[in-house]
């Protein structure tokens, strides 16, 4: 913010007035951003009724005694906390809070279908993804399943586990498990199955 003119020594009242006035219309212009104006009563004024977090081109550096809470330039908008007493190193206290993903926010939360397969994600703060479905198919059948989001690039899941309602599942591991997709088979050779799956990893 630039303020007017400002009053230099030997200005009378009179002739400093407007610049005066000019200076705390300009505070009350840059307050009233994201906030309650001020003269809007004692119990609002000044408080935030929206935060906007300008994207930071280092993570926020903390001292003993503050957090912080910022999003990072070159990413998603993601927001990320770190916690008091650290500078801008990672990892040093610094945990995601948030995963955007504007293409896949239709199964966040959710349970779409895709093809025979019922499926949604969610975050977990931290930066893993928790993702699960359901897959209906007839027996001795094996199955790709893809995940509704992928997850970190070059990373498997931690762990996938399964649960069924008519029929057991294995999860078949090794190199047919990736960071987008895995092969599922039902264990039971004459009866058809909805396998249910869920699997945690890295955003």
């Amino acid at each position: 913010m630039t303020y007017s003119n400002t009053p230099n020594t030997g200005d009378t009242l009179g002739s400093t007035r407007v610049p005066i006035n000019t200076n705390f219309s300009l505070i009350q212009a840059g307050i009233s951003q994201d906030h309650n104006a001020l003269g809007t009563g004692a119990g609002v004024a000044g408080k935030h009724t929206v935060i906007h977090l300008a994207e930071q081109a280092t993570e926020g550096q903390t001292t003993a005694t503050e957090s912080a809470l910022y999003t990072k330039s070159g990413g998603n908008g993601d927001i990320f906390a770190r916690s008091p007493n650290h500078v801008d190193v990672l990892p040093n206290g610094e945990y995601q809070l948030t995963s955007f993903s504007d293409a896949n926010i239709a199964s966040f939360g959710e349970s779409i279908l895709v093809g025979l397969n019922t499926s949604g994600w969610t975050f977990l703060p931290g930066g893993l993804l928790l993702q699960y479905g359901n897959e209906a198919f007839l027996a001795a059948v094996t199955h790709t399943i893809t995940f509704p989001v992928p997850f970190k690039v070059g990373t498997k899941p931690y762990s996938i586990t399964l649960g069924n309602s008519s029929s057991g599942g294995q999860v078949i591991g090794g190199a047919f498990t990736t960071n987008v997709s895995f092969d599922l088979q039902n264990t039971v050779s004459n009866l058809a199955a909805n396998i249910y799956w869920m699997a945690i990893g890295k955003a």
